[in-house]
């Protein structure tokens, strides 16, 4: 989690700061990212909630459109089954491809020396270590 963070801050900068206060500037606003964003990964809530963590720890999004972003995730969790039963969509298994991630983080890691490629290497392991220990519990 503190590699992860350290990462965003870094790689965040303010373009990224800006970028998500627009998207998340209000907790009414941070709802739907929340949501969309738990519908993509594959109805997992609790990585939504420890990435947003990692956002308000490094200072990207403030403590209410963290609140926002989990609850629009607690809204996606909860009716990605629904939408899965009545419509019949398949399922992303994004397990799938978070080892290759980790491994070409670390390989990034090795290879590049500037700390904008470090900083991604280093976000790609850490949300790819979250997503690893989420499917571990």
């Amino acid at each position: 989690m503190n590699l992860l963070e350290r990462a965003l801050y870094v790689l965040g900068g303010n373009k990224l700061k800006h970028f998500l206060q627009h998207y998340t500037g209000s907790m009414w606003l941070a709802v739907p990212v929340g949501l969309f964003t738990t519908l993509l990964m594959s109805g997992s809530g609790d990585l939504v909630t420890l990435l947003t963590m990692a956002l308000v720890g490094s200072g990207l999004i403030t403590m209410r459109s963290g609140l926002g972003i989990i609850f629009g995730s607690n809204i996606g969790a909860t009716s990605l089954p629904l939408i899965v039963a009545l419509f019949g969509f398949g399922r992303f298994d994004l397990a799938q491809i978070v080892l290759p991630i980790i491994a070409v983080g670390g390989i990034m890691l090795l290879i590049f020396k500037s700390e904008k490629m470090e900083q991604t290497a280093k976000a790609m392991i850490g949300f790819s270590l979250l997503f690893v220990a989420i499917e571990r519990m």
